[in-house]
């Protein structure tokens, strides 16, 4: 009787001892399954972060062009504005040639004028 009762002891607690190994791994693939989640999980915010930072790079190439370009605009209108003024430096010039001949042409045409006034004395 002692013999078969520590059998069925011995069985129960064998069979203890597989519930508690089967438990254990039902723990551990639980375990295991969060910290893939996990995993999983931080690649996913990962990405989200990655894929923000990779727009704040485009958004800030598209306002670095949109600044370059404005200064390439600034730097063709101010090139503009300083042809608009130096060709009204050549026009003054040229202005101011021909009043220059207008003047010494009327001075010498004074001069003319005096020398026939001159010339009958």
């Amino acid at each position: 009787f002692l013999q078969h009762f520590n059998s069925l002891l011995f069985l129960l607690y064998f069979n203890g001892l597989l519930f508690l190994q089967h438990f254990n791994g039902l723990l551990f693939l639980q375990h295991f399954n969060s910290l893939l989640f996990l995993l999983y999980f931080n690649g996913l915010l990962f990405l989200q972060h990655f894929n923000s930072f990779l727009f704040l790079l485009y958004f800030n190439g598209l306002l670095f062009l949109q600044h370059f370009n404005g200064l390439l605009f600034l730097q063709h209108f101010n090139s503009f504005l300083f042809l608009l003024y130096f060709n009204g430096l050549l026009f003054l010039q040229h202005f101011n040639g021909l009043l220059f001949l207008q003047h010494f042409n009327s001075l010498l045409f004074l001069l003319y004028f005096n020398s026939l006034l001159f010339l009958p004395y």
